[in-house]
């Protein structure tokens, strides 16, 4: 096997290409002209007859690549046991894109922001690509802008051959909702998440019910004011008792059903998801680590920060949201059944117990989202300075360390001071209950002195009513817990999701039916993707026959490592 690069082209030039070519039979010899060029201008080191495919310039293997490209262009050649990929940088810096064919060839620079094609006679076509975007997972991605072309149907077929080839090159973006999450649950999950629900409606009842049984409580009391029989009274009084102690028994199952099982299911599909992410971070090429941010700070704290906000968004806070929606529904109810006249005059004002709820959790997930953000940042600080401490003390960094580390948490002191404030709020609505329950006094003494109502009924269908109101007012703030396990869950299914141009995990691919122990590097030139302004070879050449011993000797930096990284293809 022999690894090679083209030659660049001017004097300087610090763009990473090359070719890796698996050699079997030798190839012919035909010459096509380059995109662009004159008929007397070639393109140096690229044998046009071969099927030639742009890829990200790190590939540590080459996985079906003549089956991907047969599939993708045709037979471009009949010698399968030949194949060439280009290597093309999709970054910032200029890139070279070039492959050809019987049909199709093409040439360009994606740094002029233009790359063109033609092919047989009358087929032109152009394609304007604007300036690379820079993401968090993938390290960048062509956006095109417009694109115009006319030729025969040869040539539409092989614009439809490219179509598919950018089709079976595009990453597919992650996904991030409830439905995606629970894709990690099993048969168990589900029956786990089904009793749970079931225990979270009927621990919501539990309250509203008490307020129907505590409403002909009352009313007893009051008749055994009249000289009442008291054996009857005492009869009428063990009723109660026993309905509270089914009550009893009620709640100890519901509020024991839903919580254990929410509590179980959150665990097991947060293992999962744990097990995957870990795996899919261990999936990844070099380049990723390289290009994309990603450190071993925000692995950790995504495994042990994110996941969490995952497992609160499937635990018993859900249950509990379900519980209080359960609780105002059933409040309702049972507030209508007891005194329905108070009900309808007291509805309008049931916006004043949400509201409150519904402003101080929107602006509570804000700042949490914030927070998050910058801890992240501190932590990774932190992470720095603790993993290159000897470093730290070397230069004595320790003072500098310590300020960009306060620097760093000076927007969570800000964000905190902000959701006490909030908090404090929110606590202080609670106020309105009490004119509400004035409302509701005055109001109902209307009702028992001209429709005869009873008291107890009164009393408890404003119970029922004002604390249904509140258990929706603290049933909104839970959705922050489900906005912070959605945007964890977006970190997480990303990761997992993406698939690196390296797939350790693809087990599939062309076995050499003979290897040769030489080793040959042809004008190779390379910069490592972090620092593109740094070439760290250029036009480099060396053979090593099979069976000798070479020893590289340089000075630190020369590219010694960077060439055995090269073999190892740990750097590519």
């Amino acid at each position: 096997m022999v690894v090679r690069s083209g030659q660049p082209q001017q004097e300087g030039d610090a763009m990473t290409r090359g070719e890796v070519e698996i050699a079997g039979t030798p190839s012919r010899a035909s010459q096509e002209p380059e995109l662009g060029a004159s008929d007397d201008e070639r393109v140096p080191d690229v044998q046009p007859s071969l099927p030639v495919a742009p890829f990200h310039h790190r590939p540590s293997v080459s996985r079906n690549a003549e089956d991907d490209l047969f599939e993708s262009f045709g037979m471009l050649h009949n010698d399968r046991d030949t194949c060439v990929l280009g290597i093309v940088r999709q970054e910032e810096q200029a890139a070279r894109i070039s492959f050809s064919g019987p049909r199709l060839s093409a040439s360009g620079q994606t740094q002029s922001g233009r790359i063109s094609f033609s092919g047989s006679e009358n087929f032109r076509r152009s394609v304007d690509f604007s300036e690379l975007a820079r993401r968090s997972v993938d390290c960048s991605e062509l956006h095109r802008r417009s694109l115009d072309f006319s030729g025969s149907e040869q040539d539409h077929a092989a614009a439809a051959d490219l179509r598919d080839f950018e089709a079976a090159t595009k990453k597919p973006k992650g996904v991030s909702t409830y439905r995606r999450l629970l894709a990690y649950a099993d048969a168990l999950d589900y029956l786990l998440m089904a009793l749970g629900t079931i225990g979270g409606i009927g621990d919501g009842l539990i309250q509203p019910l008490s307020y129907y049984i505590t409403s002909g409580l009352m009313n007893t009391f009051g008749q055994g004011l009249n000289e009442v029989d008291p054996r009857e009274f005492q009869h009428e009084i063990n009723k109660f008792a026993v309905l509270y102690i089914y009550l009893a028994l009620g709640s100890f199952a519901a509020s024991g059903l839903e919580v254990a099982c929410w509590m179980l299911t959150s665990e097991r599909q947060v293992s999962r998801l744990r097990s995957m992410y870990l795996r899919a971070i261990l999936r990844q090429d070099d380049m990723f680590f390289d290009t994309s941010g990603a450190n071993s700070a925000e692995v950790v704290n995504s495994v042990a920060n994110d996941t969490l906000a995952i497992q609160d968004a499937l635990s018993e806070k859900l249950g509990q949201f379900i519980a209080s929606l359960s609780h105002f529904v059933g409040g309702l109810v049972i507030a209508f059944v007891l005194v329905w006249r108070l009900v309808l005059v007291t509805l309008p004002l049931t916006p004043l117990l949400i509201i409150p709820g519904m402003m101080f959790g929107r602006h509570l997930a804000k700042a949490y989202s914030r927070m998050h953000k910058s801890n992240l940042e501190a932590a990774t600080v932190a992470e720095h300075a603790i993993s290159s401490v000897r470093a730290v003390f070397s230069f004595v960094g320790e003072c500098r360390t310590a300020t960009k580390f306060s620097r760093s948490l000076d927007s969570t002191l800000r964000l905190g001071l902000r959701v006490g404030i909030w908090k404090g709020l929110a606590m202080g609505a609670n106020g309105i209950t009490f004119a509400m329950w004035g409302f509701m006094t005055w109001y109902g003494s209307t009702l028992v002195v001209n429709h005869g109502v009873q008291g107890g009924k009164i009393v408890c269908a404003g119970l029922a009513f004002v604390n249904s109101g509140i258990a929706l007012g603290n049933a909104l703030p839970s959705l922050t817990y489900f906005m912070e396990g959605r945007a964890a869950a977006t970190r997480i299914l990303a990761m997992i999701d993406r698939v690196p141009d390296i797939d350790s995990d693809d087990l599939s691919g062309k076995v050499l039916p003979k290897l040769q122990g030489k080793l040959e590097f042809r004008n190779v030139s390379f910069v490592y993707p972090a620092r593109p302004e740094a070439p760290v070879l250029q036009r480099f050449s060396l053979r090593v026959p099979a069976g000798k011993t070479v020893a590289l000797v340089g000075e630190s930096g020369s590219g010694k490592s960077t060439l055995i990284s090269l073999l190892e293809r740990s750097a590519w």
